[in-house]
């Protein structure tokens, strides 16, 4: 039978052997995206987060690899500690019963988009405000009927801003 050998990778008919330098690069174009998204949530909630976040903890079928662990543990070794369950694949499902059975197992949540109401300002209002511009402000200025004063319409009243925590209730 033929046996071809490159590089310390092998293939038999039967066998493909490869090298842990190989695997460890095709490891690698999943971990790396992984750590780069890590990166990215973390820095986009840093303000939040800072002196807040001290764990990490890995859970579901990829964490149990021991590459993957030590990747992350290398990248953020000095930030933050891990907690790595015996079993990460039933953390998943535990925490999503958990989730159910206890409706204060989540205090607060991060804002996806930002929330608002159409509304009128008075004139002088929606003057100070800086993102109204001069040319908005002509183009939808009225007097209501009510006090006899200028408003403006088509404006935008933010009740919670994207990026924002807000607490469970509020």
């Amino acid at each position: 039978m033929l046996k071809i050998t490159c590089n310390r990778h092998e293939y038999d008919h039967e066998y493909l052997s490869l090298s842990c330098q190989l695997w460890m690069k095709l490891f690698d174009l999943r971990i790396d995206p992984i750590i780069e998204k890590m990166d990215e949530m973390l820095n986009k909630n840093k303000k939040i987060l800072s002196r807040k976040l001290k764990y990490i903890c890995l859970v579901g079928g990829f964490s149990q690899s021991p590459y993957l662990q030590y990747k992350l543990k290398q990248h953020y070794e000095s930030t933050y500690k891990f907690v790595i369950p015996k079993r990460p694949l039933l953390s998943v499902i535990e925490g999503a019963s958990q989730l159910a059975r206890i409706p204060s197992f989540i205090t607060s949540r991060i804002v996806k988009y930002t929330y608002g109401t159409t509304c009128s300002w008075p004139i002088e209002y929606a003057r100070s405000y800086l993102k109204i511009s001069k040319d908005h402000i002509n183009e939808h200025k009225y007097i209501r009927d009510i006090d006899r004063k200028e408003y403006v319409g088509n404006c935008f009243r933010v009740f919670v801003q994207k990026d924002e925590e807000v607490k469970v209730g509020q």
